[in-house]
């Protein structure tokens, strides 16, 4: 067994050594067992002028951003450390930006000075990147170097001292690209190669290679933080994505000590420092990334999140840094902490590198710790925002930072409280989908009040609305006492500190000797002997007792439990709520006590209530009869309901669809991608990513990968595909063992496919990819696919996908066409668009196509669009379209007129008209080509469907008339049978007999040619003539089918159309309630599609039916609201049927004289021409109704 550990130790070292500086390897040779190293050597601190600004530039690209700053930073730090070893250079630290490197032995001078000479040769070599020209700026000092390895949990080595002040010193003022060599270097060079300290030629020096010595494997592997020993023994270091909290503790006079007391009085204090800052930081999972070296002193890095994802990272790294702050430090110390995503990953070679994190966050916080003030902890906006329940803080003024255009807020973070707190943030939002749990939980309390107590769990995972219910309970619970504490691990390590909490809730002041003793005295005499114990408990410190001085030392712990047991059972007041929220974060000395007292809670009237991740994850002892509730995920139209709250106002009703598709029951999924859209629109939220990753942090290297790789073949997994895919990648599937990979991957119904367990996994661990790897893995899958290793019956569409996220675009064009195609075929309208919008960007970013191609595209993207209501974008690719085929006017005339009906399927009916005019004259002086003919038939019927819905009916059964004959002499049957359903639907508005010959001709060609949505239509007008013809019931079952064809074609403003037709139905049978939902929901689609018009034909349904519900102010209201509406559009027919309902609202009221005075009012404008038949036969049975009664 002893030597298979050795073994394997020996190995992790091996992997971990070319993380560790050679002076650090070779310590023991050089300083035995001290912690503190002084020698001979010269130093170079070498910094990447421009650096900043190419990574402001490249940061703002976001993610991709961030790697491609990894990427450039590894280049060019890469051949420099190919070469500084070669001069017998020892990196020790690298800095983001900057590298720090010791030469020593013999000619250690003019070695660096020639490394320093060839790197800056080598990055010259390279030259720009994104036509951005990086420079390095150096200093070179030579003399007595201080090193120090400091640290208990690892060894951390920390450059500080004259000589790196020095060094730093010179560097920072250089111009770009000079190397700068300080007096006692230059006095080692020949005078022809320095110009005023500058070096000006090459020095001549012989090679010396850096000698790397060996070192024991637990000495390698006790100088890596032990958080990323394995993190960096696997792949996993070459790079991810990550949603980070980041921090920066800077000490300073550093100097002044060395100078005054000497290197082994720095050594102590280094090692004072080192220890609490590692020691906070492994109670908090904080991982110390590095220290930096700086100008007379240094920063400890620190990162929450990285190796392993943390949901409450920036609690964590808060409570390191302001309880490093706390204490009495051996320098002046000050900390600023930011959040936010970083890509994490090696930078170097293979022989010598360095894991770091970069990105945007990163840059901000040191810029926020280099604004505190010592002994101060500044934390960003976006920090103090997650935390603000954990920590009380105070605004500081905004400053200026390097690279921002606003000033930065930030916000000095103070020691937390000794306070529970109540999350209210989520309140206001929908409690939706837990009737059943909230209808037991307000039992379970009434019950207590009655004089029976209770304990009640509830159970679920992150996000699924424990905290929401609740928050729903106190709200349905007004005047009951209520007392809340809630668990956070930023202080679960902190003994009792839950109890401190609740006692502040329950005394409604501070915990503290005065308090206590008022308390014990006014409510708990019996616990007055026992102070000393409880006192212990609370860091109080009491006077002896003879009772507290008599107990055997043994016995003392857990007496001191029970007498806080019995005085906080003196104190609580009964018949009052407690609620424990996230106990499994309260500390564990606390939930011990906490338990005790839910033992007692049925005697005493206590309604305890507690919130934990899953059963037994919260009370540390079993408690007899607690109703364990388990929240399980809530069902679609929960979710969906949720959504729509939140968002429903500005979202299109595919993307309401898309949110919740994508929670799947998660409601704090839900919320999280509603506030992602309303504020980016895309991506994965911080919050759901981080809590996600957290749990796939917890799986063993191999599988980790395993599952990242997975993730590339989406949300459904081919099985066959995934094993090829991972072989292919080095990755061997069979070492992945099926348990590993549970609550992540599971079979599906149809084998040999797998699936995530949820969509937001796949998600997650494919956003941690970095981008070049995840273009790799999507050029592998596609090339398998391809070379048909594995049959798949989606292969044109996933060649699409998987090259299209390959980069590959020539590739990608032709397969999204392809796939487009198809899904077109199966009228799968969300597909085409997907799939176009890949063809797109591929010709965004690859340009080159045929015009003609390139412009069919755009068409069939904003058919498409036009069909999914998505208005704006469907008339961007119209215009698109007719730019590239301006020289051809039939095109142009067919583009011209879709995007016509665009404007008046959003009530802009003169705007359409003029389009179709100009179609129109296009398309006059063509000769009679069947491509004109077709298309002038087409400009017909959209000028009689915009007439129709002007309520000219005439003139729209005109054009009809005109379509029908076009049509019929070029052979076109679908225009043809446009025109006949849009004439008999015209004609039967009008009361015109002719009507009825054309009402069978439509629905057989739509069949014949395949036309979904003209079958659609046909039936919606066949619906229209049955409700007027008095068959109400024929009437919907005719809707139905439409709406189903229309949901089928993913027309969702002609489904909302049948919803409202089949509430109408309902509203004139008089079930209201049903009726009412049916028009909100369409109401919905139709403001969220800017249909105006049709938003203003449910307004007057709305009004209608408050008429007939009693409701007459807000019938009145509505009706008026419509009428304005309607008559702004010039949809007169409709305003003619709102001002009719008008009268009716007055009728219903008794006001009959006025309802008649409206009537005449309205057949004298409908004698004029507008109105419908039906219309005018409703005027005529309500004048002859209201006219038999005495007005």
């Amino acid at each position: 067994m002893t030597t298979g550990n050795t073994s394997i130790a020996g190995i992790e070292a091996a992997l971990l050594k070319p993380y560790v500086p050679s002076i650090v390897l070779g310590w023991k040779e050089l300083a035995g067992a001290a912690d503190v190293l002084e020698i001979e050597g010269t130093l170079v601190h070498l910094d990447i002028t421009g650096s900043t600004a190419l990574a402001d530039h490249l940061l703002k690209l976001g993610k991709e951003g961030s790697e491609e700053v990894a990427f450039v930073l590894d280049e060019r730090f890469g051949a420099m450390l190919t070469i500084a070893p070669e001069y017998g250079g020892d990196l020790l630290k690298f800095g983001g930006d900057s590298l720090l490197l010791l030469f020593r032995g013999d000619q250690h001078a003019r070695r660096a000075v020639a490394a320093a000479h060839a790197m800056r040769a080598r990055l010259r070599s390279i030259g720009p990147h994104r036509r951005r020209r990086l420079r390095m700026t150096v200093g070179v000092h030579s003399g007595l170097v201080s090193l120090f390895l400091c640290g208990h949990h690892h060894r951390e080595l920390i450059v500080t001292g004259p000589a790196l002040t020095n060094a730093v010193a010179l560097g920072e003022g250089g111009r770009p690209g000079s190397i700068r060599v300080g007096p006692s270097t230059a006095e080692c060079l020949p005078p022809s190669t320095l110009n005023n300290g500058l070096l000006c030629r090459p020095v001549r020096t012989a090679a010396h290679s850096l000698a790397v010595p060996d070192a024991p494997a637990d000495w390698v592997i006790g100088a890596i933080p032990r958080a990323l020993r394995e993190h960096l023994a696997t792949d996993l270091a070459r790079g991810e994505h990550r949603p980070v909290a980041v921090g920066f503790l800077r000490f300073d006079g550093v100097d002044a000590v060395l100078r005054d007391a000497g290197p082994q009085a720095v050594a102590e204090r280094l090692q004072e420092l080192t220890s609490t800052v590692q020691d906070r930081a492994a109670e908090s999972e904080v991982c110390p990334l590095y220290v930096d070296a700086s100008r007379d002193g240094g920063q400890f890095v620190l990162v929450a999140g990285v190796p392993t994802a943390l949901a409450d990272a920036e609690q964590r790294l808060l409570s390191v840094l302001r309880e490093v702050v706390s204490r009495p430090s051996p320098f002046p110390i000050r900390a600023g902490v930011n959040r936010g995503r970083v890509f994490a990953g090696d930078i170097g070679t293979k022989a010598r590198r360095a894991y770091t994190i970069l990105g945007d966050s990163v840059n901000v916080a040191a810029r926020i710790m280099a604004h505190a003030a010592p002994g101060s902890v500044l934390a960003s906006e976006d920090v103090v925002r997650r935390t603000a329940l954990a920590f009380p803080v105070r605004e500081v003024a905004p400053f200026a930072a390097k690279g921002k255009r606003r000033p930065v807020r930030a916000y000095s973070v103070e020691k937390p409280g000794e306070r529970a707190s109540v999350d209210e943030g989520g309140f206001g939002r929908p409690a939706v989908g837990r009737v059943r749990e909230l209808s037991l939980l307000m039992s379970r309390l009434e019950a207590s009040f009655r004089g029976v107590g209770d304990v009640v769990e509830l159970a679920g995972p992150a996000g699924i609305g424990k905290t929401r219910l609740v928050q729903e309970l106190r709200h349905r619970s007004p005047g009951i006492p209520w007392f809340q504490l809630t668990g956070h691990s930023a202080v679960s390590g902190i003994p009792y500190y839950g109890i401190r909490s609740l006692l502040r809730w329950v005394f409604q002041a501070e915990v503290n000797r005065l308090t206590l003793e008022r308390i014990v005295h006014e409510r708990a005499p019996n616990s007055a002997p026992w102070l000393p114990l409880i006192g212990e408990i609370l860091d109080i410190p009491f006077p002896s007792t003879p009772e507290s001085e008599s107990l055997a030392p043994e016995f003392r712990s857990e007496r001191a439990v029970t007498a806080m047991v019995e005085f906080l059972t003196s104190v609580c007041p009964s018949h009052a709520v407690y609620v424990f929220d996230d106990l499994h974060y309260v500390d564990a000395s606390s939930r011990a006590v906490i338990a005790r007292l839910a033992a007692e809670a049925r005697e005493r009237s206590w309604f305890f209530l507690v919130t934990t991740m899953g059963p037994g994850s919260g009370l540390p002892s079993p408690i007899p009869d607690v109703e364990v509730v388990e929240l399980s995920a809530l069902p679609p139209d929960a979710i969906g309901e949720i959504v729509t709250t939140l968002i429903g106002s500005d979202a299109h009703p595919t993307d309401i669809e898309a949110i919740a598709d994508r929670a799947e029951g998660n409601p704090f999924y839900a919320i999280q991608l509603c506030e992602a859209y309303s504020t980016t629109g895309e991506g994965l939220p911080d919050a759901v990513e981080t809590a996600i990753t957290a749990s796939i942090d917890v799986l063993p290297p191999a599988a980790r990968q395993f599952l990242r790789i997975a993730a590339i073949l989406g949300p459904g997994v081919h099985g066959p595909l995934l094993s090829n895919l991972a072989r292919a990648n080095g990755q061997v599937a069979r070492g992945v063992p099926p348990a590993a990979l549970q609550g992540f991957l599971e079979s599906a119904p149809d084998p040999p496919y797998l699936r995530f367990n949820h969509r937001l996994v796949q998600e997650a661990a494919y956003e941690s990819l970095p981008f070049r790897e995840r273009r790799s893995l999507h050029r592998r899958a596609a090339e398998l696919i391809q070379s048909g290793t594995v049959e798949l019956p989606d292969r044109i569409e996933l060649l699409a996908y998987h090259y299209s996220r390959a980069g590959a675009h020539e590739d990608a064009w032709h397969y999204s066409v392809d796939a487009a195609r198809r899904a077109a075929s199966k009228h799968a309208n969300a597909e085409v668009v997907a799939f176009l919008e890949l063809a797109l960007d591929s010709v965004r970013r690859n340009p080159g196509r045929k015009p003609d191609d390139l412009a069919e595209v755009y068409e069939l993207h904003g058919d498409a669009c036009d069909v999914l209501a998505r208005y704006p974008e469907a008339d961007a690719s119209y215009s698109s379209a007719r730019r590239l085929l301006a020289d051809l006017p039939v095109a142009n005339a067919r583009l011209m007129r879709k995007q016509a009906l665009l404007k008046e399927r959003v009530g802009r009916y003169p705007d359409a008209l003029r389009m179709l005019g100009r179609a129109t004259h296009l398309l006059e002086h063509l000769e009679h080509s069947a491509e004109a003919m077709a298309e002038r038939a087409e400009v017909f019927i959209a000028h009689a469907g915009v007439r129709f819905r002007q309520g000219r009916y005439v003139e729209a059964a005109e054009s009809c008339r005109q379509a029908m004959l076009v049509a019929q002499a070029a052979g076109l049957r679908s225009a043809e049978a446009h025109a006949y359903y849009l004439i008999e639907n015209t004609l039967s508005l009008a009361g015109h007999p002719e009507a009825i010959r054309y009402r069978d001709r439509a629905l057989p060609i739509f069949e014949e040619v395949g036309d979904l949505l003209g079958q659609a239509n046909v039936l919606n007008n066949l619906g229209v003539s049955a409700y007027h013809e008095g068959r109400p019931d024929e009437a919907l079952a005719l809707w139905e089918r439409s709406r189903h064809a229309r949901e089928a074609a993913g027309d969702v403003v002609g489904a909302a159309i049948q919803l409202n037709n089949i509430a109408e139905v309902y509203s004139d049978r008089g079930d209201l309630e049903t009726a009412a939902d049916m028009f909100r929901v369409a109401k919905r689609t139709f403001d969220q599609t800017h249909s105006t018009g049709l938003a203003a034909v449910v307004v007057s349904n709305l009004g209608r039916l408050a008429t007939r519900s009693g409701r007459f102010d807000e019938g009145e209201e509505l009706l008026q609201a419509a009428v304005d509406v309607m008559g702004e559009l010039g949809a007169t027919a409709f305003e003619a049927e709102a001002e009719f309902r008008l009268a009716e609202n007055e009728a219903a009221r008794g006001h009959r004289r006025e309802a008649l005075e409206r009537i005449d009012a309205l057949e004298a404008r409908l004698a004029r021409g507008s109105g419908s038949a039906p219309l005018r036969v409703s005027l005529a049975q309500a004048r002859a109704e209201w006219s038999e009664r005495p007005i």
